[in-house]
């Protein structure tokens, strides 16, 4: 990823508050929404990977549930508040990365993957949006 996509993510996120988004009342019923969802699909002792975790609302949820959760995120300050609300007790690991290349990870021990639609349209908005300032620049 280049610097001009990444400065324009960052701006995104440090604009919008991600840690906020699923509190609202729209946020909180998309969330409940896709909990009820994914858990069809789950059974104990599950080892979960988020990709494009934000601020972990959804790794957490899952953590406290007693799944394992590797999270991977792309922005620093989303890492930190993800961070912040971790407890001791859950299974939890947060990692800097870009969704373009996990290579770091091992893919042989996941049982389920997230990459859920929201972080996905954040970036089809930021790049819609950059192509339309460069018809000006």
């Amino acid at each position: 990823m280049n610097k001009t996509t990444y400065d324009a993510i960052t701006e995104f996120y440090n604009r919008c508050h991600e840690e906020f988004r699923l509190s609202s009342r729209w946020g909180e019923m998309e969330f409940l929404t896709t909990i009820k969802y994914i858990e069809k699909y789950l059974t104990s002792g599950m080892k979960i990977l988020e990709i494009g975790a934000g601020t972990g609302r959804y790794s957490l949820y899952f953590a406290h549930q007693g799944y394992e959760v590797d999270a991977v995120e792309l922005l620093p300050r989303n890492i930190e508040i993800f961070k912040e609300n971790i407890s001791p007790s859950d299974k939890v690991e947060v990692y800097e990365g870009n969704a373009i290349d996990l290579s770091f990870l091992n893919s042989n021990k996941y049982n389920i993957t997230l990459y859920l639609v929201q972080c996905i349209t954040y970036l089809i908005i930021t790049i819609k949006y950059l192509h339309f300032l460069r018809q000006f620049v």
